[in-house]
C-alpha cells in the first residue's frame, strides 16, 4: 500500500495505490468516505489489479483549491492526464460508488476509449435532479443553501418541509441526517453539493462512448437503497439494461456487500 499525491495548480489529489497486478482499476468512493473503503480488494484482486483509490475533494486528504469556482469537467480530465502519465496507464476499469460516480463519469467521458469496465454502485449524477439544480445553479440559492445547511435548525426544518411536500423521502432525511453531526461535516454536505455541480454527463453520451468503444458496463444498485433510488439511473438503463445487477443491500451497505460478494471485476 502507498501513499501518492499528485498536485496540481488547482487541486491537491491524494490516492492510494493497492496490489500490483498488470491491470489498473481506479476506484471513487462516496460522500463521507476516503479511499480506505476500498482497500479489501487488494486482496481479492491484488495480484490481477493494481488498484487506484481516490480521495475527493473535501474527503480525506484531497483539497480543491478555489472555493469560488466548481470543478469543471476539463479540470478533471487535466488532473487525470497527470494521473495517467506520472503512472504510465494507458488502459483501465473505474468503479464509481454514489457521488463518486461523478467523477467515474467524468473520467470515462474523456478517456472512454481506453476504458475495458464502467462499474457504477448506486451511481449519483445519472439524472439531474430538480432540487439539487435548483439549488447550486444560482447565487442566490447557493447562499441560502449555505446558510441552511451550515446552521444545523435551519437544515432539519428544510428536510422536515421537503419532506412533507414530498419532494424527497424519508431514507434521504435518515442519510442526510447522519452527515450533518458536526460543522465539518456540514460544510462538507455544502462544497460537496456545489463544487461538483459541473460534473454531469448527459446518460446519452455516455451510452453511445459506451456503444462506440465497446465498454462493459455494469450496474449495482441496493434492494432497499432509500438514497439512490432505481428510477434515478433509469435514463442510462433504458439505453443498457441487461447492465443492472441488484445486492440485497441499502445504500450505506451497498459498497461493503459488492466488495465481498459481487466484487467480480
Amino acid at each position: 500500500m502507498k501513499h501518492k499525491v499528485l498536485e496540481t495548480p488547482k487541486a491537491l489529489l491524494h490516492y492510494r495505490q493497492y496490489g500490483k497486478g498488470d491491470r489498473d482499476l481506479l476506484c471513487f468512493h462516496g460522500y463521507g468516505q476516503d479511499h480506505d473503503v476500498y482497500r479489501e480488494l487488494e486482496e481479492l484482486y491484488g495480484n490481477k489489479y493494481t488498484i487506484y483509490s481516490f480521495d475527493l475533494f473535501y474527503h480525506g486528504q484531497s483539497f480543491w483549491h478555489d472555493k469560488a469556482k466548481p470543478v469543471e469537467k476539463e479540470d478533471w480530465s487535466k488532473i487525470m492526464a497527470e494521473f495517467f502519465k506520472a503512472h504510465a496507464i494507458e488502459r483501465f476499469s473505474i468503479v464509481g460508488y454514489s457521488m463518486g460516480s461523478r467523477f467515474a463519469l467524468s473520467t470515462f467521458d474523456k478517456y472512454a476509449e481506453r476504458v475495458d469496465q464502467l462499474i457504477l454502485l448506486a451511481p449519483d449524477g445519472i439524472k439531474r435532479r430538480f432540487l439539487y439544480w435548483l439549488m447550486t445553479s444560482f447565487g442566490f440559492s447557493r447562499h441560502l443553501l449555505r446558510i441552511v445547511v451550515t446552521n444545523p435548525k435551519p437544515y432539519l426544518w428544510l428536510m422536515q418541509t421537503l419532506l412533507l411536500f414530498r419532494l424527497i423521502n424519508r431514507g434521504v432525511t435518515k442519510f442526510s441526517e447522519t452527515q450533518m453531526q458536526t460543522r465539518v461535516a456540514r460544510r462538507r454536505v455544502y462544497y460537496s453539493w456545489v463544487m461538483f455541480r459541473k460534473l454531469f454527463i448527459t446518460p446519452k453520451a455516455t451510452a453511445e462512448k459506451i456503444k462506440q468503444y465497446d465498454v462493459t458496463l455494469k450496474i449495482y444498485m441496493g434492494e432497499f437503497d432509500k438514497v439512490i433510488q432505481l428510477s434515478q439511473v433509469q435514463p442510462l438503463l433504458k439505453f443498457y439494461p441487461k447492465s443492472l445487477r441488484t445486492i440485497p443491500a441499502g445504500h450505506t451497505q451497498l459498497l461493503k456487500m459488492w466488495i465481498q460478494t459481487y466484487g467480480a471485476l
